[in-house]
């Protein structure tokens, strides 16, 4: 006899930790770094890193899967601009959850310590939006008088939803329209536009009501352990990193440790370790901080020649091409 009453199946929605940007003649896509590399988002996209301190990322996307993107934050304020679709994300346990369909939305997010960095995408979900990063190193330095955005950034995990004028939505759109020739002049527009758009936020801070939400329970106990497991990688990624150390301190075996990882990530812990080393080598790289042989030494490769191998297989050109289309970079 048919069991009528039989739970429904469980959908379990892919998990991506490793994606890069690939651009060809005629089109841009974002490609999940897995086995079988599936596209997960086509459009045109802004990445951006300012010898000001800020970066832009953001653009005008047509989600192709239903999956999870994660990967890791560092502290910093984080403006989200989102001008159309839907967006479904979260630091650690802070999560959000966007929409525009009837007006743009526009929130400030505010981190001090490095989190875990969640992405909802969802299948033929149209997105355009534009993210503003200012690291927390570039603005505590100017952190030494009272003032309500200085209050706001002393916090961790604290928000504000934002109303934007028209004006400063029009910048929004002219930021994400980016250029096929992108000029010196082009360039210093671009810096002009968003430190006034950066302004027009930053003046709302006093006027906004600012939350604080208390840390909602995961879902699952093991995202939360394998969260706890990437924080520690991260804080210690040029240490020796040991598996049984790190089975140690989540009560569990090396098997069931590296199982839960496997299954989460979809990767080996030794696969992720490699590649957040590739990620930060390359952010050094993009602002002028290390040499291509001192990037590789720091990456734990002891030949310039294996890394420019595995650069090029984690981010599509090698780093001396990545360093000749990065703007500003220092060689």
């Amino acid at each position: 006899m048919e069991n009528k009453h039989r739970p429904a199946q469980q959908v379990i929605r892919q998990t991506i930790t490793l994606a890069r940007h690939v651009i060809t003649d005629q089109d841009e896509v974002i490609i999940a770094q897995q086995s079988n590399q599936p596209v997960i988002a086509r459009g045109r996209f802004i990445e951006y890193t300012s010898p000001s301190g800020f970066t832009l990322h953001g653009g005008c996307s047509h989600e192709l899967i239903d999956c999870d993107v994660v990967t890791t934050s560092a502290p910093a304020l984080v403006i989200i601009l989102l001008m159309e679709g839907t967006l479904s994300f979260a630091y650690d346990d802070l999560k959000f959850n966007l929409s525009a369909n009837v007006e743009p939305q526009a929130l400030m997010v505010n981190v001090l310590q490095p989190c875990i960095f969640h992405r909802r995408l969802h299948q033929d979900m149209q997105v355009r939006k534009l993210t503003i990063t200012l690291p927390q190193d570039k603005l505590q330095p100017f952190a030494v008088q009272e003032c309500p955005l200085h209050h706001f950034i002393q916090q961790d995990k604290v928000f504000t939803h934002l109303m934007l004028a028209t004006d400063s939505w029009q910048t929004v759109a002219n930021l994400l329209n980016k250029p096929e020739s992108q000029t010196l002049s082009w360039h210093i527009t671009r810096e002009a536009m968003s430190w006034r758009l950066i302004q027009d936020v930053m003046l709302q801070c006093s006027l906004a009501t600012v939350d604080h939400r208390s840390a909602l329970p995961r879902d699952e106990p093991t995202e939360s352990v394998i969260d706890d497991v990437l924080h520690y990688i991260d804080q210690h990624l040029y240490d020796e990193l040991s598996l049984a150390k790190l089975a140690d301190q989540h009560a569990m075996s090396v098997s069931t440790l590296q199982r839960k990882f496997k299954y989460r990530l979809n990767m080996t812990m030794a696969h992720y370790i490699r590649h957040r080393r590739l990620q930060f080598a390359r952010q050094k790289l993009e602002r002028g901080l290390v040499t291509i042989t001192e990037a590789a030494y720091e990456a734990g490769y002891l030949h310039p020649s294996n890394f420019t191998a595995a650069f090029k297989k984690a981010f599509g050109s090698s780093p001396q091409v990545f360093l000749e289309q990065t703007p500003f970079s220092t060689r």
